[in-house]
């Protein structure tokens, strides 16, 4: 079974608890925080690290990380330069 070890909020404040994590959020989010998005540190059985970002974009909730299939945090950043005209 897969637990999770961490979870950052906004880029800054690091908690081990949902509902911990929930609250620093929404106070990050009234503040005006422009990183709106929840950064997961996942432990494996055989004590593999693995991650999961989930991040809130104008167009809707973006997700990477380093799961198979899932596309990685350079190839996110990769497809917003793309986009950008970068």
């Amino acid at each position: 079974m897969a637990k999770v070890r961490e979870i950052q909020i906004c880029g800054g404040e690091i908690t081990d608890s949902l509902f911990n994590a929930c609250l620093i959020y929404i106070d990050n989010v009234e503040e005006g925080i422009d990183r709106e998005k929840l950064h997961f540190t996942i432990i494996l059985d055989d004590n593999t690290l693995k991650s999961i970002t989930f991040r809130q974009e104008d167009d809707g909730i973006h997700v990477y990380g380093d799961f198979e299939g899932m596309p990685d945090a350079l190839e996110w950043a990769q497809r917003i330069l793309k986009d950008i005209g970068r």
